[in-house]
């Protein structure tokens, strides 16, 4: 999402206790993938939220799911606008908790509406802390390795009008510390986050300039997260990074104005930047004429963000619009050098992988979606473990003349490192869009991927529930006195894979293909 209005509504909400878990799949004893709406925030009246992101911890087991509502309004309009309603609260981060690797969650806070207590939270006056602004492109990440004696330190970024707002919890997300992250930039858009070790914390972050997907320079700023976290009890506004390295394209012919970053991925003490750019002079926002060039890059740094090397990827011969409105990148890393960078171009997923940390890279010859024989794909996210690479889309299989396209979440899994995909089409339906046409951005542009230590997949995405009756109970539409944006945040869980090395295809839809 990067449209975002000068107005802001803030609600304070206490947080309470931890609620019992809450199954968020219907596991059954002979199900391979299910999913479910995530569980319900006790506090709030809508359950309403999307764009989600996702962790996983260093245990392999632990994943954290950040959403996001925005204040009042967007590109689309308005987010939820109903004061007159108990627990009305336009902006809104929920974080929810998964133990057993995406099969369950549980809801835990809205931290930034969290008060820690009333004597690390009173201001110069003595009044308590107010409800931070945020609700827009919300990340989360949680340290690979905890401080001695001490949780894992967990992260959730989210934006407003020209900054961007941290929570950050030392004790697993049952009290938390915020505080704002200007940066060197200020008007930030679309803020990632990345951890290395027990307290690097790392933001990527553009200038927002109002298009749709078109970005300036990005930059990867550095944090002390353990600084950063025991001194927001004192009140440090605005936290000064200890590195920030902008991230400029390496050709000469490049535009500048035409780049689009993908979220940054951690591993093996490397960082991973994927960035496409348009390399035509004088090209248009979209950069899709028949004359126009496209090509993909990851900056890679080893000195913990301190400077990037900016290596080429095999050319694609990528010419899908750079501005519908979705973000079409997606980065992965492991902690042994397996790097994975996909690619959507409105009608096809592209894949690149390296098994040595980014010095020399592999482009699937076919598209990822090959298989499939669809022909409109937009928002991938990728996650890739070992040998293990799963790339995940809202995908479209032809419709009937006349009918409409229906958007369903697609995974593909390979076990060879992207020679043979499995498909899995995720039910229920997603949204449904004009015969033929892209789904732009109505899910938004967005969501997480994870695989846990066992092979199996986490995921959390958004779905519409436009057209669903205000009654219903995991996908409830709008009431005709409600204004708003009717999206939920789901998860889903795939077993992960058969004892062969190659699984045959399943009677429920699923095929192998190179």
């Amino acid at each position: 999402m990067r449209f975002r209005a000068g107005v802001a509504a803030a609600v304070a909400i206490a947080v309470c206790a931890a609620t019992p878990d809450v199954p968020a799949v219907a596991r059954t004893r002979h199900s391979k993938a299910v999913t479910r709406a995530m569980p319900r925030d006790p506090h709030r009246r809508s359950r309403w939220a999307w764009e989600p992101g996702l962790s996983l911890g260093g245990d392999g087991r632990t994943v954290w799911v950040a959403g996001n509502h925005c204040a009042l309004i967007d590109q689309h309009g308005v987010c939820e606008l109903d004061p007159s309603q108990a627990g009305f609260a336009p902006d809104y981060t929920p974080v929810w908790r998964s133990t057993n690797g995406g099969r369950s969650y549980r809801w835990i806070a809205d931290p930034l509406k969290a008060i820690e207590s009333q004597a690390s939270q009173r201001d110069a006056a003595g009044a308590l802390g107010q409800d931070k602004p945020g609700g827009y492109d919300t990340d989360v990440a949680v340290a690979p390795r905890a401080r001695p004696g001490r949780p894992p330190l967990l992260y959730v970024v989210s934006a407003w009008e020209g900054s961007s707002t941290l929570a950050v919890s030392g004790d697993g997300g049952r009290s938390w510390r915020v505080t704002d992250l200007a940066g060197l930039v200020p008007f930030q858009d679309r803020p990632w986050l990345g951890t290395r070790g027990a307290c690097d914390l790392y933001l990527e972050y553009h200038l927002f300039t109002g298009s749709q997907n078109i970005a300036s320079i990005p930059r990867v700023e550095r944090y002390d997260g353990c600084a950063l976290y025991d001194r927001a009890v004192a009140g440090q506004p605005a936290p000064a990074p200890e590195a920030s390295t902008s991230i400029e394209p390496e050709s000469s012919q490049a535009t500048r104005g035409n780049q689009v970053m993908a979220k940054l991925a951690v591993g093996g003490g490397r960082l991973y930047a994927a960035y496409q750019q348009c390399d035509t002079l004088l090209a248009s926002l979209t950069c899709d004429s028949p004359g126009d060039r496209q090509s993909v890059w990851v900056a890679i740094s080893s000195n913990r963000g301190a400077s990037f090397t900016d290596v080429p990827l095999p050319n694609a011969h990528l010419l899908g619009t750079l501005d519908d409105g979705t973000w079409p990148m997606a980065a992965a890393a492991d902690d042994r050098g397996h790097v994975a960078v996909a690619v959507v171009d409105t009608h096809h997923v592209v894949l690149w992988t390296s098994s040595d940390s980014g010095r020399r890279w592999r482009l699937r010859r076919k598209p990822v979606d090959a298989g499939l024989g669809w022909r409109l794909a937009e928002v991938p996210s990728v996650a890739v473990r070992g040998s293990t690479v799963v790339v995940a889309w809202n995908g479209s299989p032809p419709a009937r003349s006349g009918t409409p396209q229906r958007w369903y979440m697609t995974v593909a899994r390979s076990d060879d490192g992207g020679r043979h995909f499995r498909y899995r089409r995720l039910d229920p339906l997603l949204a449904t869009t004009d015969h033929g046409t892209s789904l732009a951005d109505t899910l938004y542009d967005d969501f997480g991927t994870a695989i846990d230590r066992s092979g199996a997949i986490a995921l959390a995405y958004t779905q519409s529930c436009a057209g669903h009756s205000p009654s219903d109970r995991e996908c409830p539409g709008a009431s005709q006195s409600t204004q708003a944006n009717t999206l939920v945040v789901r998860s889903a869980w795939i077993a992960g894979p058969h004892k062969s090395r190659h699984p045959r295809p399943s009677r429920q839809g699923e095929r192998d293909r190179p």
